[in-house]
């Protein structure tokens, strides 16, 4: 059986979708599907709610498209000259990665950066949610990870010719928050560069640097994915607690109609432990203290707990969004 399978394919923005992770497709440690980027949209972070997160109205007025990714974050923006890589991970220390599902962006992202500097692009891993060359951030990449089973999954976006950056007058945080990617304007690699690469040749280094990193066997998928149609995204209310992250902003509404304090905004976390702590929240009762809340999150969400948590410093920033959100 192959350590790795990859699929070199360009990808509608359609097919960016929020669902249950899933194990790889093929009967692999890992499946790799990397390739151009078809199509224009704002693709909202796995957790956000639209309404809290961007102008929905000003977006749908000027003929937006509007998709959710599987893996969290903020809100960036998809489509034409980009490159898509997103790996399926059986678990965080699949083809020479690590068990901590903390470290597992870190590892996976290596052989991505090895396939963009032998083209000289100088790329590391600036931290939280980009890779930066020159100062500047060049791809967003993501992580989403299922605390019970070790699936995980990363999601990176490459811009080589067109920004991955959401428009400051459509970003409803935008000016209001810790700033986004470092501090740093995003730029795209044929800027930093003064050339283009050429995108179906980066795909086949790319998939050829994951390859040697699973140290196995491999084999190639050819598939062809049909343009489809963007899944409509839910209708929901916008959060009513908003605490400034790292990453962004965390979100928190109290929603007795579901049995749950939803959890959401610009961070990622393991779905299932994200679904136990809202039902948790709720359980401990309007009348519960910052502490409390904290206690549970932390049960949840902290290192003892296996889960991920992404673009969050302190857990104490999620305490604070539920307890704001109880007492709305």
């Amino acid at each position: 059986m192959p350590r790795i399978a990859t699929c070199v394919l360009a990808r509608d923005v359609a097919s960016i979708q929020a669902h249950e992770l899933v194990r790889p497709l093929h009967g692999a440690e890992a499946d790799l599907f990397v390739g151009p980027v078809r199509g224009r949209a704002i693709a909202l972070g796995r957790f956000q709610r639209a309404a809290s997160a961007i102008d929905v109205a000003a977006a749908c007025a000027s003929g937006e498209q509007i998709v959710r990714r599987n893996v969290g974050g903020p809100a960036i923006r998809v489509g034409e000259g980009q490159l898509r890589v997103q790996l399926l991970l059986a678990r965080p220390d699949a083809i020479g990665g690590v068990t901590d599902p903390m470290r597992a962006l870190n590892r996976h992202v290596r052989p991505l950066l090895a396939a963009l500097n032998s083209f000289g692009v100088g790329a590391m891993y600036g931290g939280r949610d980009v890779l930066v060359a020159h100062g500047a951030p060049i791809a967003w990449i993501g992580v989403a990870h299922r605390a019970r089973d070790g699936v995980t999954e990363i999601d990176a976006y490459v811009a080589l010719e067109a920004s991955f950056a959401v428009e400051p007058a459509l970003d409803l945080a935008a000016g209001s928050i810790a700033s986004r990617f470092l501090g740093r304007s995003p730029r795209t690699i044929a800027d930093v560069l003064g050339r283009t690469i050429d995108a179906e040749t980066l795909a086949l280094r790319i998939a050829d640097a994951y390859a040697e990193q699973a140290e196995g066997s491999r084999a190639h998928l050819s598939i062809t994915l049909a343009p489809g149609e963007p899944a409509p995204l839910p209708e929901e209310p916008p959060f009513t607690a908003m605490v400034e992250e790292a990453i962004g902003l965390i979100g928190a509404r109290y929603e007795p109609e579901h049995g749950r304090v939803a959890i959401g905004g610009d961070l990622g976390a393991s779905e299932d432990a994200l679904v136990a702590l809202e039902r948790a929240l709720f359980a401990a009762g309007r009348d519960a203290n910052e502490e409390q809340l904290g206690a549970i999150v932390d049960a949840h969400l902290g290192p003892a707990s296996g889960a991920l948590v992404f673009g969050v410093k302190s857990l104490r920033s999620i305490a604070k969004a539920a307890l704001h959100a109880l007492r709305a």
